[in-house]
């Protein structure tokens, strides 16, 4: 905060002196700047000043990388608590600072940082529901181990850990807590005052220890979320819900749609031409079945079932009985065919018969 307060108190403003988009540091700008008195308030407001500078030139360099980054569809950050250098049970002497981040949805998120291992986030405590309320302050009290939450409408009162929730040694550990531990002796995840008095486990740089008896916790969660009920008054603590945060993502894989796209499409082809193939193969059968069928009970008629003339060979000549007198009245040594042809019957021609006969 330091750095901040010099950069405001002693820093540059940029300023726009034309109409292009880009500011620049400049010295011209008013040398009083915001949260400083002047001879005369009335000549000076620090609302326009901000809004006509509204861009400082010097950076505030980072002192280490971000505890905390979420993306925009997340919940706003609205207010922030540190309770600093909180001894771990481990005796190395190392001590971390504890972070309580207040967002607009009612939860506070619990995190530290660890050197050389990056951020942990502990847990997510859901204070406000039904509606959630805006934080508006978060106030630790170390004296009692409360965290006192002030919201748009609601004042609440929370325990600053719960170890209590974990029942095993690798989960206690896997908390990664430095206000937790697990009890060897009492076999609980306890906090205590004094790490010094007692056998504990607990490794915050790791989150995993051989010395559990059941082995290390390789369940990956980052943090657990926490229900926690509206406080008005000081009551005990120890009623809430504790929900595992699982932000695991599942679903299928952008080329696993497409393969599964294409055979879909690929089996309703050869389905269709398969249904396709049999319908057309049995319409063609029937037809042939159909026309068999009128041809033979026709009894020698020289029409076919749709009316239509048919040429028809006869293999001998009809019976003596019905030859007229200008044919032979015995059969020739060599008689050829005789042929009929026959017209439709919607033409009014009379019908013909030529009988040819070849004699030796």
């Amino acid at each position: 905060m330091s750095d901040v307060n010099r950069i405001l108190n002693s820093g540059h403003f940029k300023s726009q002196r034309s109409i292009s988009p880009s500011r620049h540091a400049s010295k011209a700008v008013a040398p009083e700047k915001p949260g400083q008195c002047v001879e005369d308030s009335r000549k000076l407001s620090d609302t326009s000043f901000i809004l006509k500078n509204p861009l400082i030139s010097d950076l505030v360099n980072a002192v280490d990388q971000p505890i905390l980054v979420e993306g925009p569809s997340k919940p706003d950050l609205t207010q922030i608590a540190v309770i600093g250098g909180v001894k771990s049970a481990d005796r190395t002497n190392v001590t971390y600072d504890v972070v309580f981040i207040g967002r607009n949805d009612g939860h506070i998120l619990k995190a530290i940082k660890v050197p050389g291992h990056g951020s942990v986030l502990i847990e997510v405590v859901k204070v406000f529901d039904n509606p959630p309320t805006v934080i508006q302050a978060i106030r630790p009290i170390q004296e009692r181990n409360e965290l006192v939450v002030v919201g748009s409408d609601r004042v609440a009162k929370i325990p600053i850990y719960h170890c209590g929730k974990q029942n095993s040694c690798s989960r206690c550990v896997a908390l990664r807590d430095p206000h937790c531990a697990w009890d060897t002796e009492n076999l609980m995840c306890v906090h205590a005052l004094d790490w010094n008095s007692g056998s504990f486990v607990q490794n915050v740089a790791k989150g995993i220890s051989a010395q559990c008896p059941e082995g290390i916790n390789n369940n990956g969660d980052p943090a657990y979320a926490i229900n926690m009920p509206i406080m008005d008054e000081e009551t005990p603590t120890d009623s809430f819900n504790q929900l595992v945060d699982d932000n695991k993502d599942v679903g299928f894989s952008g080329s696993t749609i497409a393969m599964l796209v294409i055979l879909v499409i690929f089996v309703a082809c050869a389905v269709g031409f398969m249904i396709g193939y049999r319908i057309s193969r049995k319409r063609f059968i029937n037809e042939l079945q159909t026309a068999h069928s009128s041809g033979s009970s026709s009894n020698g008629s020289d029409y076919d079932s749709y009316g239509r003339a048919r040429l028809t060979r006869h293999d001998s000549l009809t019976t003596a009985s019905k030859l007229g007198a200008d044919l032979y009245s015995m059969a020739p040594h060599k008689v050829s065919d005789t042929m009929s042809l026959v017209i439709g019957h919607g033409q009014h021609i009379p019908v013909m018969t030529a009988s040819v006969s070849n004699a030796n």
